[in-house]
């Protein structure tokens, strides 16, 4: 598998180029830029299978402005894997969590440039789930942040991209969350209840009602404060925690001035009816 390097720092150039020989014998690196448009040219030339992509590069450009160029070219025929010097939830970041992308922090460690490279290996028997994930990410690192779909990991590498109103609630379990979807079927998702949180809260009309339960709130039929009982549209029942249950009620009663009227007169007619 050929590859090239874009990163513009010499030190964690050079310190990427040596773990790559050292932890991946079935990638050959063919080239290496430090800057974008010397990207774009090698990508063009060499038409790697992979690019090791530093996201922030010199003068306030990131690498996802090359990659919204190839795309309208018509130019991604490789994977990718991110490289960033930050692990906070910036908008890069945030962008990736939307599409359920990783991403390596330096300084790169072992195992993880190893992982990633066997996820790359795996992907490339399913590139059109990969190209979607792409655009949701190109998407979504615009400056709204606000994508109209989200990606799922499944197990086996597996990813689903469902949008928002899709989904009736979200249950944590032990490193993986249930996402139940409001045609029935239920998804296992390969991530933590934080992640979820992270991603829907505040953008998507969700709230957490416990640390174990987000409920997508159009699809609420009833809240019982008295039982810190949530009732959804089909039925199903979610206790709701003390902190939770109280913070809910002060959302709904506070919906009707601020949130409920972004949201239509049939929900906020909905929390009048409901709301006990």
């Amino acid at each position: 598998m050929n590859a090239i390097i874009v990163e513009d720092t010499p030190d964690a150039l050079e310190f990427l180029k040596d773990l790559v020989h050292e932890e991946c014998p079935e990638v050959h690196l063919v080239g290496e830029a430090d800057n974008l448009d010397q990207a774009e040219s090698l990508i063009k030339v060499l038409k790697p299978d992979l690019v090791f992509l530093d996201i922030e590069m010199w003068g306030g450009r990131t690498s996802f402005d090359l990659l919204k160029k190839l795309e309208s070219q018509g130019q991604i025929n490789f994977q990718i894997i991110f490289v960033t010097a930050h692990s906070d939830f910036n908008y890069a970041i945030k962008a990736m969590e939307y599409s359920a992308i990783d991403y390596l922090t330096k300084p790169v460690e072992r195992s993880k440039l190893r992982d990633a490279v066997e996820k790359v290996l795996a992907r490339k028997k399913n590139t059109d789930v990969w190209m979607q994930q792409l655009d949701l990410l190109l998407e979504s690192a615009g400056q709204s942040l606000t994508p109209k779909s989200i990606a799922i990991p499944l197990a086996k590498g597996a990813v689903e991209i469902v949008q928002p109103d899709e989904i009736a609630w979200l249950e944590s379990g032990t490193e993986i969350t249930q996402v139940y979807l409001q045609s029935g079927e239920t998804l296992v998702a390969m991530r933590n209840i934080g992640h979820f949180h992270k991603i829907l809260i505040p953008q998507f009309p969700f709230f957490p009602v416990s640390q174990s339960a987000i409920v997508y709130i159009p699809f609420v039929k009833r809240y019982n404060h008295g039982e810190h009982m949530v009732t959804l549209k089909n039925g199903q029942r979610i206790i709701a925690s003390r902190r939770g249950g109280q913070d809910f009620r002060q959302y709904l009663l506070g919906a009707d001035k601020s949130i409920i009227e972004d949201q239509g007169s049939q929900l906020k007619a909905m929390f009048k009816k409901y709301f006990r």
